[in-house]
């Protein structure tokens, strides 16, 4: 369930979907909200501090990459049930890959049907790939890691600037470069598709943001969940404290920069890093996070 109080949780949804009830409330009401994200994203950081995590890079899902645990080459298959009204919340662990309740992995495809290998947990690979219309695309899979964001600019400038799409499967990674990634994107005027069976999560969400459309198939997995801090042996509880306020109000700039609703990361604040909120249709929708919820797609 969305881990809220009582006293927070909104009442049934009225007429205008889900988020309608939030923005009835005074302006008051969001600052408050906006005040708990940030308080959250401080107290997080205190503990890992406390615990000896270090402030060197605020990041969803893994971190920096000084932080990222050997895992193994291959992803590791998770049963992932599709999200429902009241039912969001997902084991997360930054090596999964979803999986059927049977047990049998996702096997992601392009719009023309065509499969995408699923991304091998090490740094982002791009390539490029036209459609059978003969429209050109860079398809990104893999891991978001510092330096990603100039790397797909010179990718993209060695194929002389000829894609219109970014396709992405991604389980995460740093925040900032993510950020940067989606600036890049909407400098570029691309549009970003998470495919049919495809996932896009943690920090993923904020590449997803950058599209000028941003299309995900119903049968996707998009989800959002705390920052957290890559490991180091120095820093101390300021550096630690200002690291986690800086992270949750540059993400909710970036989101409103890019007309998606920041009231997003009040549900990636309020999840755990060991979980993951996993977004249905209609909140996609809502929040502005897609454009296009639907199979439907052929790139043109």
């Amino acid at each position: 369930m969305h881990a809220t109080t009582d006293g927070d949780r909104p009442p049934a949804s009225p007429a205008g979907g889900p988020l309608a009830w939030f923005r009835a409330r005074p302006e008051g009401w969001l600052l408050r909200q906006i005040f708990r994200l940030m308080l959250a994203g401080t107290l997080a950081a205190v503990v890992l501090d406390a615990a000896g995590m270090l402030p060197a890079e605020a990041g969803l899902g893994s971190g920096a990459d000084a932080g990222r645990p050997p895992f193994p080459a291959a992803p590791q298959p998770m049963p992932l049930e599709r999200p429902g009204a009241g039912d969001h919340l997902r084991p997360y662990t930054p090596d999964m890959q979803p999986a059927a309740p049977d047990g049998r992995p996702a096997r992601p495809r392009l719009p023309d049907g065509t499969p995408i290998a699923p991304p091998s947990l090490q740094r982002m690979e791009f390539s490029f790939r036209e459609s059978p219309d003969g429209v050109p695309f860079i398809l990104g899979r893999g891991d978001i890691a510092i330096g990603l964001a100039e790397e797909l600019r010179r990718f993209d400038r060695a194929h002389d600037l000829r894609a219109r799409y970014f396709v992405v499967v991604s389980n995460g990674g740093v925040t900032q470069e993510a950020e940067a990634m989606g600036r890049y994107i909407r400098d570029r005027d691309l549009k970003v598709i998470v495919p049919q069976d495809g996932w896009c999560l943690s920090a993923c969400p904020l590449i997803l943001a950058g599209g000028t459309t941003r299309v995900v198939y119903p049968e996707a997995w998009v989800g959002v969940h705390q920052a957290y801090l890559a490991a180091d042996s120095r820093g101390s509880t300021a550096a630690a404290f200002s690291a986690g306020i800086d992270s949750v109000a540059r993400s909710m700039r970036y989101l409103e920069e890019m007309a998606v609703d920041p009231l997003l990361w009040r549900l990636a604040s309020e999840t755990p890093p060991q979980e993951i909120y996993l977004l249905t249709a209609e909140e996609l929708r809502d929040f502005r996070l897609a454009t296009i919820v639907s199979d439907n797609i052929r790139m043109q």
